[in-house]
């Protein structure tokens, strides 16, 4: 038996080191595991139907600068692409918010439902199974003992910067009856072609970053829908544009992805008070999958490019660090 633990605990550790590898030796590491659901609309989530698809084991990073002392956190959550593709810039972003004072927690929405990339296909996974992993890894956090429980952000990138701004919706909140609400938000060239029609949003910061020439989630939209927000009389949602910066800027290269998917061949669409997306004609009550399959089909192109230059990066560094540093 004795032996056994062994091996367990040098096949944890052997993990727990290969993937966190350079993102900061000198800080505090502990995997978390949480519990999140599989659902296919905002429907599940505001009638209460998610609670029939529950999803064990899913995890993340906590990174601190110390195991004493209580902490801010930020949750980073990932995009379309493989966890691998976010690890070089895990490894810069990390340390810089660790040795100002603030935890980290990588969040992964693939690895405990057995998916390693969704770029090229968007329908392995719904974008409110996405926000839901991030309201219940937050709920986990600010039950942790080193972490500050009102003091939680979220950034992410894409996909994740998509989950970064619906978390900040009331009605989804209430719907889960959370405790804890995240306290700043920084949404990195997220899609903006659909969100609530009804806003209410939290009263926490929330700066969105934007690359100009994005074709993959256009800058357009967000920039819109921060108009839009404003109008309803909130003065704490922001936008940054990063000038002739591409769609997912963390990376200094520019490169062309042929075979990934875009849907900009439609006018935006909104998700309604029932929670339904209503997007190109129809208001879509089924799978998320069937949903993707019709935009893909009525709006959709193939072909994107992404990365930016040096200095988009270092910005993005500076910036989220500013961010946060000034909202936690």
């Amino acid at each position: 038996m004795k032996k056994i633990l062994l091996i367990l605990t040098l096949v944890f550790t052997f993990t727990i080191s290969s993937y966190a590898k350079n993102y900061d030796k000198k800080a505090y590491r502990e995997k978390i595991e949480y519990t999140s659901y599989n659902v296919e609309t905002y429907n599940d989530v505001l009638t209460g139907n998610y609670k029939s698809s529950k999803i064990s084991k899913l995890s993340g990073e906590l990174y601190l600068p110390s195991s004493d002392g209580k902490y801010p956190v930020v949750v980073l959550q990932h995009g379309s692409g493989s966890m691998k593709h976010y690890n070089n810039w895990f490894s810069e972003i990390v340390p810089h918010l660790v040795k100002n004072g603030i935890g980290v927690f990588i969040n992964d929405s693939y690895s405990g439902r057995k998916i390693v990339d969704t770029s090229k296909d968007q329908s392995k996974l719904s974008g409110t199974s996405r926000v839901l992993d991030a309201f219940f890894a937050l709920d986990k956090l600010s039950k942790h003992k080193n972490v500050i429980s009102d003091k939680i952000g979220i950034t992410g990138y894409s996909f994740g910067g998509f989950v970064s701004h619906m978390t900040a919706n009331n009605n989804l909140i209430k719907a889960l009856n959370l405790k804890t609400t995240f306290a700043a938000h920084l949404p990195v060239y997220p899609t903006c072609q659909a969100y609530f029609k009804q806003i209410d949003l939290t009263n926490k910061p929330v700066l969105f970053l934007l690359a100009e020439k994005d074709n993959w989630t256009p800058a357009k939209y967000c920039i819109e829908y921060v108009e839009k927000i404003k109008k309803t009389g909130s003065n704490n949602v922001k936008y940054k544009i990063y000038s002739g910066a591409n769609h997912g800027f963390i990376y200094s290269s520019v490169k062309e992805c042929k075979n990934c998917w875009k849907v900009t061949k439609c006018n935006a669409g909104y998700i309604n008070d029932q929670g339904f997306y209503v997007w190109a004609g129809k208001e879509h009550k089924g799978k998320w999958k069937e949903m993707t399959q019709y935009l893909g089909k009525k709006c959709g192109s193939q072909g994107v490019k992404t990365g930016g230059s040096k200095k988009d990066k270092e910005n993005l560094i500076q910036d989220t660090v500013d961010f946060f540093q000034n909202s936690l």
